[in-house]
């Protein structure tokens, strides 16, 4: 979806932008002739990312640095004229990640047909979605380089474009001229407005919580994008006396938090009878703070040892 700034009004311009309408370009090469990279575009998307800037809110900012990314994605699967191994690698390194064809790097190997892209191992750790499956152990690595399939490879740069625009959120150029929009009357009421949203929680844990779910349950409430399988443990919560509706108000705080996915993916856990996961799978999945130092085999004995 491309908006129309003509008939927009500032406060539609951040709004739209917050639901994931809103498209910054994934490859503005115009020899590839992409339609979408217009200035204009390019415009209204700053002018988005200055206002919610203004507003000091955290939770706002990744809540639509998430959406980009996805938005960036679907764009990038989607669009005509930029399919091609050699685009996508355009863009990458547009991104800054250090790319290559796996052509060149494997010569003569099917990896070149299944896994066509290849990323340095030093930006492939730094992108990974932090997710077992993601680990580089699980992946055929060449001359230091990660080989990927484009599925993976378009995975990969979400995470990038998404700490792109977390990167230019910080830059004091940025905050700068956020200030400089904020006198403005109409964008003041509207970072006003975004700096006191807050997601709705209600959840109110009682009792001692092992430091596994308590930093998991610290790093959702700030906003933070929780890997799946910190998801996963604490959809489990229920081993600890939690209900359902319980676990559903803590991820409200997610950026790409959907209630409906929410409570489906909840319920179906919490009906299959699956167990905590054990403090060394735990540990594995690097979501264990004190490298096992509990003293306890399972976060569920936390509080009974």
């Amino acid at each position: 979806m491309i908006l129309d700034s003509k008939t927009m009004t500032v406060v539609e311009i951040v709004e739209s932008a917050l639901k994931g309408e809103l498209w910054l370009s994934p490859c503005d090469k115009t020899r590839y002739e992409v339609k979408a990279a217009r200035l204009e575009d390019k415009a209204i998307a700053a002018l988005a990312l200055y206002i919610i800037v203004a507003s000091d809110n955290q939770y706002i900012l990744r809540r639509f640095a998430d959406r980009e990314s996805k938005s960036f994605t679907e764009r990038l699967r989607k669009t005509p004229g930029i399919q091609s191994p050699e685009c996508k690698a355009s863009i990458a390194a547009d991104l800054g990640v250090s790319v290559a064809l796996t052509r060149d790097v494997v010569k003569g190997s099917l990896l070149a047909v299944t896994h066509p892209m290849a990323v340095r191992w030093t930006h492939y750790l730094k992108y990974a979605p932090q997710d077992p499956d993601w680990a580089m152990i699980n992946r055929p690595v060449v001359k230091g380089w990660v080989l990927l399939s484009v599925e993976d490879f378009e995975r990969l740069l979400e995470e990038a474009y998404e700490a792109r625009i977390l990167e230019l959120a910080a830059r004091a150029d940025i905050g700068y001229i956020s200030g400089l929009l904020a006198k403005i009357p109409e964008i003041a009421d509207l970072s006003a407005k975004l700096r006191s949203y807050r997601p709705l929680t209600s959840v109110k844990p009682t009792g001692e919580i092992p430091p596994c779910m308590q930093a998991i349950m610290d790093a959702i409430r700030r906003g933070e994008n929780a890997p799946h399988t910190a998801r996963f443990a604490n959809h489990l919560s229920p081993e600890k006396g939690w209900d359902v509706e319980q676990i559903v108000d803590l991820f409200r705080a997610s950026p790409d938090f959907n209630e409906g996915i929410a409570r489906c993916q909840v319920s179906h856990i919490a009906g299959k009878g699956y167990y905590v996961p054990r403090c060394e799978t735990m540990s594995s999945w690097g979501l264990c703070p004190t490298n096992l130092g509990c003293g306890v085999r399972n976060p569920l004995y936390y509080r009974e040892e």
